[in-house]
């Protein structure tokens, strides 16, 4: 009995190999460091997110308690000085 085998390779096939390996090898390493660039961002972030989190609650706390009534007469009022130096009353701020 005789056992042939092709033995035929050659280079070009074996460098296209090589360079699919290194293909897909760089992608996995961008999506890696995508990823792990996200999750950078995300935590630095925790704090400011913490902070607004606080302001909002505290906010929601004075509207239940009624704490954000303030009287009118200490309220800014906006001037109009754009008409030639005539100055108009145009509204008061509500804050």
């Amino acid at each position: 009995p005789h056992t042939a085998i092709n033995v035929e390779t050659t280079a070009g096939g074996s460098n296209k190999r090589a360079f699919e390996i290194a293909s897909f090898t760089l992608l996995a390493c961008l999506l890696i460091s995508g990823q792990a660039l996200t999750a950078y961002f995300v935590l630095g972030q925790r704090n400011d997110i913490k902070a607004q989190e606080e302001q909002s609650n505290s906010l929601k706390k004075d509207l239940s308690l009624g704490l954000t009534d303030v009287p009118m007469s200490i309220m800014p009022v906006l001037i109009d000085e754009s008409a030639e130096g005539v100055s108009l009353q145009l509204w008061k701020l509500h804050v």
